[in-house]
């Protein structure tokens, strides 16, 4: 049997959080090197992988590696039933956290989980999100996916900012759009001052992201999801 000596990766952090056994073959060193065409990370000793050629239907060709093979971890993802479990959450040691509410994403972006973890929020219907999703591995500097971005947000300074719109009292942005559809999005009204203008202007997409549900007119409380995990076609609540 061949040892498994296997590093994280964002699939097989993700799996075990929704509790998913990857299924396949025991990628051996007598096979070479390859790299998973999902993730683009080379297969390690013992890893499971399964063979992998894209479907008519998949959308995301320039995000993939032509290697013909990806992880077992990975290869879950790619099932539209677990995708449809995993377009808005966060998967971490503790477990997998829906993040489809603003009491969820003030929770999350105040008090992200103990890293590593993985965060990803869908801006359309159905996406491949996780595997194209880096590990995050601080509390401080969170990274997550936002449809087809990657996005990062200092915590600290989205908490600094929080606490000089409440302080300015009145709209600063012309929108605030936790999809980041709206035209008016993170832009500046004209009669924002020159002072506040000039202490929100180094935000980062993904902190007016965030901005969107923690700087409403009426805060949302935090509140940390119940963690979920996967079942056949469907997923199942947990205390």
């Amino acid at each position: 049997m061949i040892p498994r000596m296997i590093d994280t990766s964002p699939s097989a952090l993700a799996a075990t959080a929704l509790g998913l056994t990857p299924k396949g073959i025991a990628w051996g060193d007598d096979q070479g090197e390859l790299v998973c065409a999902l993730e683009r990370r080379r297969l390690q000793y013992g890893e499971l992988v399964v063979p992998f050629r894209p479907s008519p239907s998949f959308m995301d060709d320039t995000e993939i590696a032509r290697t013909g093979i990806v992880s077992a971890s990975a290869n879950l993802f790619l099932a539209k039933d677990v995708m449809m479990v995993a377009q808005r959450a966060v998967f971490c040691a503790e477990g997998a956290f829906s993040l489809a509410t603003d009491a969820a994403r003030t929770w999350f972006f105040l008090t992200p989980p103990r890293p590593p973890f993985v965060a990803v929020i869908a801006d359309s219907m159905l996406q491949h999100l996780v595997w194209r999703t880096p590990i995050c591995c601080s509390q401080d500097l969170i990274t997550f996916r936002h449809g087809a971005k990657l996005h990062s947000v200092r915590r600290r300074r989205l908490i600094d900012a929080v606490a000089q719109l409440k302080e300015y009292g009145r709209a600063a942005f012309v929108a605030l759009d936790r999809e980041g559809k709206h035209p008016g999005h993170g832009v500046l009204r004209r009669d924002c001052t020159g002072e506040m203008a000039q202490a929100l202007a180094d935000l980062t997409p993904g902190e007016l992201i965030a901005l969107a549900t923690l700087a409403k007119k009426t805060p949302v409380e935090p509140v940390r999801p119940q963690a979920f995990v996967y079942t056949t076609r469907q997923h199942k609540e947990q205390p």
